[in-house]
């Protein structure tokens, strides 16, 4: 399956180093989170960003694109339903990998809300490490013991979600601390004080601050 995507080069026109793939939440699309480029080109000087269009039309009705359904959600089915997205990221970070000469060690996944529960579960699952995976307001949509079946790689993970979160519940970046920690997993996190389902300007400055340890 072909995704469709946005990408910048590296503002210094030499070739790439890094590549940074970001993935968007539930009912977005290629274009939103791409933005996000212009506050990590500093940190970042030798990256190219991509950001590519979910597999699935959004459920909603209401535009945009979905990774697996809300339905599955809080349901047994939703491990299914990420596999079967994850075998298409798979392929899609491989073929941009190859395509800019690049390694999963130069590899960044960054995710929002659905888009990180994609970015940890395919970073993990990469035969080797990647170079770091950043959660915004994310969930791990694994148990401990799933994901201990299947890891591959103790990727770095930086965690962000805000208290007042009214889509994620901020309960669910407890539980990620909960499994990363049991499975020695090595992270950072980041609670922001009454913010929503979001990314803030405190969440765009630890990221940047995490970029200097991948």
């Amino acid at each position: 399956m072909i995704l469709e995507y946005s990408e910048t080069e590296p503002e210094n026109n030499l070739p790439p180093e890094k590549l940074v793939i970001f993935l968007h939440g539930y009912g977005s699309h290629k274009d939103d989170l791409i933005e996000l480029a212009q506050y990590f080109t500093e940190a970042l000087p030798n990256a190219h960003f991509i950001s590519p269009n979910a597999p699935e039309d959004c459920e909603g009705g209401f535009g945009g694109y979905q990774w697996f359904s809300l339905q599955s959600m809080y349901t047994d089915k939703i491990f299914e339903d990420i596999q079967k997205a994850n075998q298409i990221l798979n392929s899609f970070i491989d073929e941009q990998l190859e395509r800019l000469n690049l390694q999963n060690k130069d590899l960044i996944l960054i995710g929002f809300s659905q888009g990180a529960t994609m970015a940890m579960h395919a970073g993990l699952r990469r035969e080797e490490s990647i170079a770091g995976i950043i959660s915004f307001s994310g969930k791990i949509g694994d148990t401990a013991e799933t994901l201990e079946q299947n890891l591959e790689s103790k990727t770095k993970i930086l965690l962000t979600h805000g208290t007042s979160d009214t889509v994620l519940p901020y309960e669910s970046l407890i539980e990620a601390e909960r499994i990363l920690h049991q499975l020695d997993i090595p992270f950072e996190s980041f609670t922001a004080t009454e913010m929503d389902h979001s990314i803030n300007q405190e969440c765009i400055e630890k990221a940047q601050e995490f970029f200097s340890t991948c």
